[in-house]
């Protein structure tokens, strides 16, 4: 968690108490956190979340007035609020060989743009000071420094094809078959075999904001092997889903993950 320079606490939550919060607030869906109670009975949900109450109330993020009103701690109702009612989500994921799958999302609603990250079973909640902060969050946890781009010319292939090269522990040269069989260059062939045989680490973003009573999604992916990064975005042609993999080195990825940025945050912030 880095809450540095933050001008505001953070919160530790429960699953069930960032749920009661959220929904004393009038949030009926949060975007991209799991219900904490699947598949529980009513009766089960309602005495959780009174439980769930109660310690808040203990804690002080809640109070009881005598006309049986609940009020909430203001500074827990800004950090909060960007979750209820978002104007963009930003969910970034990483990951590295044999390590679980690292996750963070980003909720803005301006002027607040709060982290959101689950781990030892509580959801954390922060404040980012500003725009270049969440820049430099997706930059730290990509570990994006000077890497270079991969010497190979990109290519793009059926997202399927793409899974059957992969599936079953296969050798280099197995992959490289592969993605040949599906209409990719030899050379670059070559090129992504030995990414995904000497991976180092890949990650994704994905960028969501309301438009009307929709909403818009756009992402784009990293994959780094000993030869160099690539930049990875999703296609589709005739129906089907592509992916398109392009040879990038870091400070081009990163000129990327701003112009996404800049897309999807309100004007006043890009």
């Amino acid at each position: 968690m880095d809450a540095t320079a933050s001008p505001m606490p953070s919160l530790a939550l429960s699953p069930p108490e960032l749920f009661t919060l959220a929904s004393l607030m009038g949030g009926e869906m949060l975007l991209g956190i799991p219900d904490p109670f699947p598949g529980w009975l009513t009766e089960e949900i309602v005495e959780a979340m009174e439980a769930a109450r109660q310690k808040m109330v203990e804690r002080g993020l809640l109070s009881l007035q005598s006309d049986g009103q609940i009020m909430i701690d203001a500074i827990a109702a800004a950090l909060i609020w960007p979750i209820v009612t978002p104007q963009a989500v930003f969910s970034l994921t990483g990951g590295v060989p044999d390590q679980p799958s690292q996750q963070i999302r980003f909720y803005h609603h301006s002027p607040l743009t709060v982290a959101v990250e689950l781990y030892s079973e509580q959801w954390h909640v922060y404040p980012l000071p500003d725009r270049t902060s969440l820049s430099e969050q997706i930059r730290n946890r990509w570990q994006l420094r000077e890497q270079q781009g991969t010497d190979a010319q990109a290519f793009s292939l059926p997202e399927d094809a793409l899974q059957a090269a992969l599936q079953g522990l296969p050798s280099e040269e197995e992959v490289c078959r592969s993605l040949q069989e599906a209409g990719v260059p030899p050379a670059a062939a070559r090129a992504a075999a030995r990414t995904f045989i000497t991976l180092r680490q890949n990650g994704a973003l994905v960028a969501i904001r309301r438009r009307g009573e929709l909403w818009q999604t756009e992402g784009l992916g990293i994959l780094e092997g000993e030869n160099g990064l690539w930049l990875l975005r999703s296609l589709t042609r005739r129906g089907h889903p592509w992916v398109e993999f392009t040879p990038c080195p870091a400070s081009e990825i990163m000129d990327e993950v701003d112009a996404l940025l800049d897309r999807f945050l309100p004007l006043e912030e890009g």
